[in-house]
């Protein structure tokens, strides 16, 4: 498989299309991951008084959700507006602005749990 940011342009439009039934299958999935949710402990130690944690390739929100309920500011970053917007449908009690970038290379959505 081709490793080049015009490769994962291509992809793009399968995310966006599976957008919808990806956030419905995962978007809570940390709720019943008590490993994952483990794993999560040392980032959100560290985060106490810093800068809002930044999740990439962010998907459904699952992880930024997960640590906005063990009280750690953060953001997510995707390729997929598509899934960006789902997690503002399926989480708007703790979503905050929603930036979208698009230029030559393509788009590039962000969110904020506010």
């Amino acid at each position: 498989m081709e490793s080049s940011p015009e490769a994962a342009l291509n992809l793009l439009p399968g995310y966006d299309r599976v957008a919808v039934e990806y956030t419905r299958r995962f978007c809570d999935e940390m709720d019943t991951k008590a490993f994952d949710r483990k794993g999560l402990d040392w980032p959100v130690e560290k985060a106490t008084d810093v800068d809002p944690i930044l999740k990439l390739v962010c998907g459904p929100g699952q992880i930024t959700s997960s640590m906005h309920y063990q009280g750690v500011e953060s953001c997510g970053i995707d390729l997929s507006g598509a899934k960006v917007r789902q997690v503002q449908k399926v989480k708007p009690h703790i979503m905050g602005k929603i930036l979208t970038r698009t230029d030559a290379c393509g788009s590039l959505s962000a969110y904020f749990i506010s």
